[in-house]
């Protein structure tokens, strides 16, 4: 199911044996600014994170386990800009972190990363952080994309997925909180010139 930024159900994707994800007709252009989430989740959240595919982003919640912390999945790499955007415009007063694909062997072969394009595309938009997973020098082949690959391919293993995020969570974090003290003084000050008036 995919939800807009209001916690409305408005598509649904479809993922075939062979892993391809299809998007309900009719309802693709809507799609776009539509994601898997848990509205509850998002709400209570100071950081709201965005990955692509549903594995990847159980894999990247599992590895932080933080209630603070809010997933969103994303059908499609491109539809990260529009897709964050959105989110902000319904939740300016949170950080967004964007857990990036690094199509790093695809880059080698067309000069093109489609993964960090659209992740730095949506970042200038939103002021999100990115972070992308770093592989093994060996792993340089298209199976080697996302955390899920890094967690369960790479010779890194599970425990590099946190490792190698952590820092990044953590920042949001502490600028979500700058942003929330800001916004409290600036309430209190408009307050204060309403009492004064």
């Amino acid at each position: 199911p995919l939800y807009n930024t209001a916690g409305e159900l408005r598509s649904m994707a479809y993922i075939s044996e062979k892993g391809k994800t299809s998007i309900a007709k009719g309802t693709e252009g809507e799609a776009k600014k539509c994601a898997h989430f848990d509205n509850k989740a998002v709400e209570k959240a100071a950081v709201v994170t965005f990955a692509v595919g549903l594995a990847n982003s159980a894999t990247i919640s599992q590895a932080h386990n933080d209630k603070n912390m809010a997933m969103v999945t994303a059908i499609k790499d491109s539809d990260l800009p529009t897709l964050t955007a959105a989110f902000k415009q319904a939740y300016p007063d949170k950080q967004q972190v964007i857990f990036a694909t690094n199509d790093h062997a695809y880059e080698k072969e067309s000069g093109r990363n489609p993964g960090q394009y659209y992740a730095k595309q949506a970042a200038e938009k939103t002021g999100a952080l990115v972070v992308s997973p770093r592989f093994a020098a060996t792993e340089t082949t298209k199976d080697f994309t996302n955390f899920n690959d890094l967690a369960m391919k790479s010779e890194y293993g599970k425990e590099a997925v946190k490792e190698q995020t952590e820092g990044t969570v953590e920042k949001a974090k502490k600028l979500a909180a700058e942003n929330a003290k800001e916004q409290k003084q600036e309430k209190s000050r408009g307050n204060k010139e309403l009492a004064r008036g």
